[in-house]
C-alpha cells in the first residue's frame, strides 16, 4: 500500500468515527515524504470526507498528526536499529579486503582543498560560476603541478583505474536469546568457516549461552600481519590479521555493533586460525576476554622447513631474523605483554602441527606470564580433525562463560 493511499484510508476512518490499529510496511527511506504528504492531506483532503464540526476537524486533524509523527518516528528508529544489528540467527555480509589507498585519499582531499580555493576566489571576484570552479580550475592546477613535478603522484592516483577490492565472505549468527558478548571464530588454512558451523556444536551452545559468533572466511591466510618480497602466498590484498584489526573489526562495531570496547569478547581457532588467536589477540590488547587456540602452531622457528610459513616470510636461512621477530607468537608473548586468559587445546596423535608446539606455548606462558589464566587440554587420543575440535567446544565455551 502506497503511503499517500494509506494516510487516505487513515483519515477515512477517524472521519468514520473508527479508530484501528495499522501494522503496515512502510518505507524506511521516505519517511519525511510520507510526513509531507500527511500535512498536504489533513489540511486540504478532509473535505472529501464531508464536513462536519469545527471541533470534529480539529480533533481529526491532532489525531492524524500524532499517528503520522508516530509512524515517522517508528521509521526512523528502524532504521536505526537495523544499522546497529544483524537478524537473528545466521546470515552472511560482504567486508572488502582492503581499506581505501591512502594514496587516493590524499589525491581526494588535494582536489577538495583546490576547488575550496577556487570557490573562495569566485566569491571575492563574483566572475565564475560554482559549477566552473567545481570541475576546469581544478584539473588544470593539478595539471600544472604534475608538469612541474610537484603532486604528480597524487595527479596520478587521480587518472589511475583501482580495480575493486575482493570481498570477503563473513557469517554472522546473532543469538535469539539474551546477547552478552561475541566469538571471532577462525579456521584453519583452507579449512571453509562453514566447517566450525556444521561439525560442531558452537551454534547450538553460542544460542543457549547468548553468545553472537562471526565466521570470516580467511582461505589461505596464516594471519600474518605484513607481506615481504619473498611473499608467495597472498591470501588477499590485506595481510589477514592486519585485515582482522583494520578492516573487519571495526566494520562489525561501527555497522553491527558487534565486539564493543567494553564488552565481552572472545576469539576462537583451529590449526593455523590457533596461530590467529594469538596474532589477532596480540594486535588487539584489551579488546578480548579470553581466547582459546585448538591445535596451532606458535613457533615457526622450530619448523625452518614449512614450506607455508616459507611462502610468507621467505626461506629461513636467509631470513633467520624475520622468522624470530615478526608474527612469532610464542617469541611476542615471551617478549611482551600477555594478559588474555588463553585455552589451549592440542591432541597427542596430532600428525599434521606437532603437539610441542602447544605445549611449548603452555610452558612460556606459565613461566613469563604465570598471573594470567591458562587452562591446557592434551587428550592422549586426538588427533587433527573436527572430531577432536567438536569434543573442546563445550570446554571452551565454559571457560569463556567463567572469565565473567
Amino acid at each position: 500500500m502506497s503511503n499517500s493511499i494509506f494516510l487516505r484510508t487513515f483519515v477515512k476512518f477517524l472521519t468514520q468515527r473508527e479508530i484501528r490499529f495499522f501494522n503496515d510496511s512502510l518505507d524506511h527511506n521516505n519517511h519525511e515524504l510520507l510526513e509531507e504528504q500527511g500535512r498536504m492531506l489533513t489540511t486540504n483532503n478532509l473535505s472529501i470526507h464531508g464536513s462536519s464540526s469545527p471541533g470534529r476537524e480539529r480533533l481529526t486533524l491532532l489525531i492524524t498528526m500524532a499517528m503520522i509523527s508516530f509512524l515517522s518516528f517508528s521509521c526512523a528508529f528502524t532504521q536505526e536499529q537495523s544499522s546497529t544489528h544483524v537478524r537473528r540467527g545466521l546470515s552472511t555480509i560482504l567486508v572488502p579486503d582492503r581499506l581505501e589507498e591512502p594514496a587516493a585519499n590524499d589525491a581526494k582531499k588535494e582536489k577538495e582543498k583546490i576547488t575550496a580555493d577556487e570557490d573562495a576566489v569566485d566569491d571575492e571576484k563574483g566572475a565564475v560560476s560554482s559549477e566552473e570552479t567545481s570541475e576546469s580550475p581544478g584539473v588544470d592546477d593539478l595539471s600544472k603541478k604534475n608538469k612541474s613535478g610537484a603532486g604528480a603522484e597524487s595527479t596520478a592516483t587521480v587518472g589511475h583505474f583501482q580495480p575493486p577490492a575482493r570481498m570477503i565472505e563473513v557469517d554472522i549468527y546473532y543469538p535469539g536469546n539474551n546477547h552478552i558478548g561475541d566469538i571471532l571464530v577462525l579456521p584453519g588454512w583452507r579449512f571453509s568457516r562453514k566447517r566450525w558451523q556444521k561439525e560442531t556444536d558452537l551454534l547450538k551452545l553460542a544460542e543457549e549461552h547468548g553468545l553472537g559468533c562471526v565466521f570470516p572466511e580467511m582461505g589461505i591466510s596464516l594471519y600474518e600481519s605484513e607481506y615481504f618480497d619473498e611473499s608467495t602466498l597472498k591470501w588477499a590484498a590485506t595481510p589477514g590479521s592486519t585485515w582482522i584489526t583494520k578492516v573487519l573489526i571495526p566494520t562489525l562495531q561501527q555497522k553491527y555493533g558487534l565486539f564493543p570496547g567494553d564488552g565481552k569478547n572472545f576469539l576462537l581457532g583451529l590449526s593455523t586460525g590457533g596461530r590467529g588467536v594469538i596474532l589477532v589477540g596480540l594486535q588487539n590488547p584489551g579488546l578480548f576476554s579470553a581466547g582459546a587456540a585448538l591445535s596451532g602452531d606458535y613457533n615457526q622457528t622450530t619448523m625452518p622447513h614449512d614450506r607455508l610459513i616459507s611462502s610468507i616470510y621467505g626461506p629461513y636461512k636467509k631470513q633467520m631474523k624475520r622468522w624470530h621477530s615478526i608474527d612469532n607468537p610464542e617469541a611476542a608473548i615471551i617478549s611482551g605483554k600477555w594478559n588474555m586468559p588463553l585455552y589451549i587445546g592440542h591432541g597427542k596423535r596430532d600428525r599434521i602441527v606437532p603437539f610441542q608446539q602447544s605445549l611449548s606455548l603452555n610452558d612460556s606462558l606459565k613461566k613469563y606470564h604465570p598471573k594470567v589464566h591458562v587452562t591446557f587440554s592434551a587428550p592422549e587420543n586426538a588427533g587433527h580433525d573436527f572430531k577432536y575440535w567438536s569434543s573442546e567446544v563445550p570446554h571452551v565455551i565454559k571457560f569463556f562463560l567463567d572469565r565473567e
